[in-house]
């Protein structure tokens, strides 16, 4: 058995060019929040780099609504007040919200991606990378709704 050690792990990881940057070593976009496991969003992200990623983007629902609490100086108490007063439509347009800003973020993003890549219509084709993904989160939402309320009303009970 041998030691995982800086210098093993060192020696496996090809070396980067001079001549490159960050955009020359793949992106990477994670969409997480765990109430009970709020640490493990920024772990993965922070995997993602120690890999060799040149980017990465940690999208996270439960931490937009983190900064809500600290900038209204919110505790605990305040802070279920405020999660029980609003309504489980409010909770889903909060999240559909975020979700498609976090899509239109991706979709804008990956126009220089695009063009790095050489595609002719990079604007073009980021459109359609958006309208995709909409179309498809919109059908996934549909298709699950029944779940997707079950589990929200598990974590919203009713006050």
């Amino acid at each position: 058995m041998q030691d995982i050690t800086r210098e093993l792990v060192l020696e496996k990881l090809p070396r980067r060019a001079a001549d490159t940057n960050k955009g020359s070593y793949g992106t990477v976009a994670a969409f997480a929040g765990s109430v009970s496991y709020r640490g493990a969003p920024v772990l993965a992200a922070e995997g993602a780099l120690r890999c060799g990623a040149g980017l990465v983007f940690l999208a996270l629902f439960l931490s937009a609504m983190f900064l809500k609490g600290r900038i209204g100086r919110m505790n605990g108490e305040r802070w279920e007040r405020w999660f029980r007063s609003v309504s489980t439509l409010g909770l889903l347009v909060r999240l559909g919200g975020l979700l498609s800003l976090a899509m239109v973020l991706v979709s804008i993003l990956s126009v220089p991606l695009f063009q790095l890549l050489g595609f002719p219509a990079p604007e073009r084709l980021a459109l359609v990378l958006l309208a995709a993904g909409l179309t498809y989160t919109l059908g996934k939402l549909n298709r699950d709704r029944e779940k997707l309320l079950r589990k929200l009303l598990k974590l919203k009970p009713a006050a």
